[in-house]
């Protein structure tokens, strides 16, 4: 109860912020008000293309996300194993993480088509996330149990069911839950920047060319809801999974 009452007085405080500034500015290309905002907001629950562009760009997510933890736990055994890998990797993150988001999408859109420019974007953003988070993990489990895995010695494959993958799950939720609202983020700002054929993206880029403020602030308000909705839905399932 204490925490839904303080979003209610949070989300208060903001729509009466939000409402004096539009009234002191009175421009609704600058900043229109939030009664318009919210009545843009439920007329996108008339257009067909709002569900289109929300399916699209959900599916676009999800694949990120599902590719990005799949192929960051294979590549932190791998490194594991085999240290050479973890040594290519690590650069590889380093470099990732430094370059700018903006020029990461440019440089993909002179090599592959825009489509897969927001799938490639959006893993090289999550992966590292991803990777470093199991590979460090992995690293404290074989010092931590360094004797026992010595003693008790058992083939890869046996230790990875039996020993990294339990201990790994308090990794596991704490990377998907940092890696969920992210990679809305990341494949929204991808979709835009990519001008994508569907997605929310497009649809937020349409309407910022064409001045209308008030639609672009409504999709972000459903984005925003998107993921919230989302990350509820994830902690639940990862609670019922890992902590119960």
């Amino acid at each position: 109860m204490k925490k839904s009452s303080s979003w209610i007085l949070f989300l208060l405080f903001v729509f009466f912020i939000w409402m004096f500034a539009a009234l002191y500015i009175n421009n609704p290309y600058i900043l229109p008000s939030p009664i318009n905002v919210l009545k843009e907001f439920f007329l996108l629950f008339q257009q067909k293309t709002f569900y289109i562009s929300t399916f699209y760009s959900l599916i676009r997510v999800l694949i990120s996300l599902f590719i990005s933890f799949l192929f960051g736990c294979i590549c932190a055994f791998a490194s594991i194993r085999f240290p050479s890998i973890a040594d290519i990797l690590s650069k590889f993150t380093l470099i990732i993480r430094s370059l700018p988001n903006v020029t990461i999408i440019i440089l993909l859109l002179f090599w592959v088509s825009r489509e897969v420019s927001v799938f490639l974007v959006s893993f090289l953003l999550l992966f590292p996330i991803v990777f470093e988070n199991m590979y460090h993990a992995l690293l404290d489990i074989q010092q931590t149990w360094h004797d026992v895995l010595f003693i008790y010695h058992k083939p890869f494959i046996y230790l990875v069911k039996k020993v990294y993958l339990p201990l790994l799950k308090p990794s596991i939720y704490s990377s998907l839950l940092s890696c969920s609202s992210l990679g809305f983020k990341v494949g929204i700002m991808a979709e835009i920047l990519s001008s994508v054929q569907i997605g929310l993206g497009r649809q937020i880029q349409f309407y910022r060319v064409n001045f209308e403020l008030n639609k672009v602030m409504a999709y972000t308000l459903w984005i925003l809801i998107i993921v919230f909705i989302f990350d509820f839905i994830l902690k639940k399932v990862l609670n019922k999974l890992f902590v119960e």
